[in-house]
């Protein structure tokens, strides 16, 4: 996946997987410590009393690696913005010491009718544990260059 996609490169139902990440306990804690406190993110002794039964990362946070992992898609010379989520849900909690994969689905795709330098690519987003379980799934409306207009 080292070649740059841009947006003549993107075929509606063609899916690509971006790399890997581990998720630590230390990772949700010092998250959440900083950006969603909430005891069931920084506490393992509360988390286990939770419904969860372990520490769980936020759905922010979930947002966030997701964003980090993007980061290593070959799409990153060719996307200008995103545009807009749609449909965001955490179908299963994220727990600690779980590795996830980013998976994404081009859905469709056209060009832009003010600038005809880009286009507008809609894809859905999928974060997916060790087991196959979504973690964070939703849409997503993401604004790209052409490379007609790039070299």
């Amino acid at each position: 996946m080292t070649k740059d996609i841009f947006f003549e490169d993107i075929s509606p139902g063609k899916e690509i997987t971006v790399g890997k990440y581990l998720v630590t306990a230390e990772n949700i804690i010092n998250f959440a410590e900083t950006w969603d406190p909430l005891p069931i993110h920084t506490s393992p002794e509360i988390a286990m009393e939770s419904p969860f039964g372990g520490l769980t990362a936020s759905g922010v946070h979930i947002l966030a690696i997701k964003q980090k992992m993007l980061h290593q898609a070959p799409i990153m010379k060719s996307v200008i913005c995103t545009l807009g989520f749609e449909n965001v849900i955490f179908p299963q909690p994220l727990y600690a010491d779980s590795t996830v994969t980013l998976n994404l689905t081009w859905l469709s795709k056209r060009i832009s009718r003010s600038k005809p330098d880009r286009g507008i690519v809609k894809l859905r987003v999928q974060l997916t544990d060790e087991k196959g379980s979504f973690v964070l799934d939703y849409n997503d409306s993401i604004l790209m260059k052409l490379r007609s207009f790039s070299e």
